[in-house]
């Protein structure tokens, strides 16, 4: 009997043995309870670190008075998708599915009353639909698909050697087209050597754009992944190298926090616990961390909290509902202010980006890229909200079927890039320019089980025991 002859039964499946039943019930409830207290702490934060502190008003860090009983729905709210988002690594997108949860829905939901100026009702609309699509995005990914014949697959030391070459030839591409001006980038002339960027970008050649932001949400990422489940550390030491060269010559600190946010993602993913749970009580100590360097070193702003938890997670709560906010009632552009502009006149009269920028902040010239959700919502109001993760869902399907039987939770990883830069563009911009494009070329030809070596981490198992262990996590679902 082969893998793919079982018949996966629902969640509920009585055969499920009476332990792992009251394993999985337990897990949920931690996960419930963790998705709570994080949708929690995003609101603590904002409303009493970061909201006080006026000196971020230029990035739209506000905080508005709402009826307690709101703001209790608006958590319960949050966290309900805690009952039905995949809680283990069973399918290839599933860790993609957790990290827009956990980023981008939370946050999102739980401080809705507190930053959206539309009325009570179409918050609760933006909330439902928003859940509505979280959901059809789960169903969309747990579709059965055909497993019996993987697709591509190169032998693992061929594949290797791509990785390492690709590397090397962007890292060479920087020097020749985009040399880093300083090896060690201050933080304090950061938005300097921004703007010094994208001043010189219109003289570097177009592929340098794609290089740059695919190198750091697809190449780099899936290296730091493999090395680190292959103990291969030259790769993993070579990804962190061209992170950090992208950082420093782009002066975006996404390209450094992409690549670190996987790796400490992958590490997650080994231990026993659920990766639901573990990634969650990651976030929270993410929290914990950065208050407690703030409260330690002798700074008059709380420069890390805001620096990683704020930008991790309260900006995209801010610009989701913000867009939320602006369109609410406004004609929508209908992708007219993308790839489309040449055939699709736009009813506005500047860049949307723009207009929320300045509409949220009063800072002219200030732009506010939107997460997808909230590009979505610009572009077709609540339909647009449900055919993005419609779209969304067709993307993680067909990367699921390319990842068949391939190395399971690298695969998984290799999708975590580009849901990292969901949370700040579009789905159709991240198709393109996103890292989704070169995910799909990269899970193609990555090495097939049984050609590629196991994980260092793996234990062995009879064929029969791996069957029942597969079997039984699906069910966990």
């Amino acid at each position: 009997m082969t893998v793919s002859s079982i018949k996966v039964q629902p969640a509920g499946y009585s055969g499920m043995p009476a332990v792992q039943r009251q394993e999985l019930r337990g897990n949920r409830t931690i996960f419930f309870c963790l998705a709570v207290l994080h949708g929690l702490v995003c609101r603590l934060l904002q409303e009493y670190l970061f909201a006080p502190a006026d000196v971020w008003d230029y990035m739209g860090v506000i905080w508005y008075d709402a009826p307690l009983w709101r703001e209790i729905l608006a958590l319960g709210m949050a966290a309900l998708p805690a009952l039905f988002v995949p809680m283990r690594v069973t399918r290839a997108g599933d860790l993609a599915i957790l990290i827009l949860y956990g980023i981008l829905y939370v946050p999102t939901v739980a401080m809705q009353p507190n930053l959206s100026l539309s009325s009570l009702p179409s918050q609760l609309t933006y909330t439902i639909i928003s859940l509505a699509g979280l959901a059809l995005l789960c169903w969309m990914t747990r579709i059965r698909i055909d497993q019996a014949r993987p697709v591509g697959g190169l032998r693992p030391k061929t594949f290797d050697m791509i990785l390492y070459a690709s590397a090397i030839v962007t890292l060479v591409m920087y020097g020749l087209f985009s040399p880093a001006r300083n090896l060690v980038l201050d933080l304090a002339v950061l938005y300097e050597s921004r703007a010094d960027f994208f001043s010189s970008a219109s003289q570097m050649p177009m592929f340098m754009n794609y290089l740059f932001v695919n190198s750091s949400l697809s190449l780099a990422p899936l290296m730091v992944a493999r090395g680190l489940y292959h103990r291969q550390w030259s790769m993993v030491g070579l990804a962190l190298l061209l992170a950090y060269m992208t950082f420093v010559t782009t002066s975006l600190r996404s390209m450094l926090f992409s690549v670190a946010f996987v790796g400490a993602v992958t590490i997650l993913t080994m231990w026993k616990r659920p990766p639901a749970v573990s990634l969650f009580a990651f976030f929270l100590g993410i929290a914990a961390v950065c208050v407690g360097l703030d409260a330690i070193l002798p700074e008059p702003l709380p420069t890390f909290s805001y620096g990683l938890h704020y930008r991790l997670f309260g900006n995209a709560a801010l610009l989701s509902d913000a867009y939320h906010s602006y369109f609410d009632g406004a004609p929508k552009i209908y992708l007219s202010q993308s790839f489309l502009s040449p055939f699709l006149e736009s009813p506005l009269w500047a860049p949307y980006q723009l207009l929320v920028g300045e509409a949220v902040t009063d800072v002219p010239g200030n732009h506010a890229n939107g997460n997808f959700v909230a590009d979505a919502f610009a572009n077709g109001g609540y339909v647009g909200v449900l055919l993005a993760y419609g779209l969304l869902g067709g993307i993680i399907l067909f990367y699921q079927r390319l990842a068949a039987r391939k190395h399971l939770r690298v695969a998984a990883l290799g999708l975590v890039g580009p849901a990292f830069y969901l949370t700040n563009a579009g789905v159709h911009s991240a198709i393109l320019s996103g890292g989704v494009i070169a995910s799909l070329i990269l899970i193609t030809i990555y090495p097939v089980i049984g050609t590629d070596s196991p994980p260092v981490h793996a234990k062995p198992a009879s064929k029969h025991s791996d069957q029942v262990r597969r079997t039984m996590r699906r069910n966990s679902i």
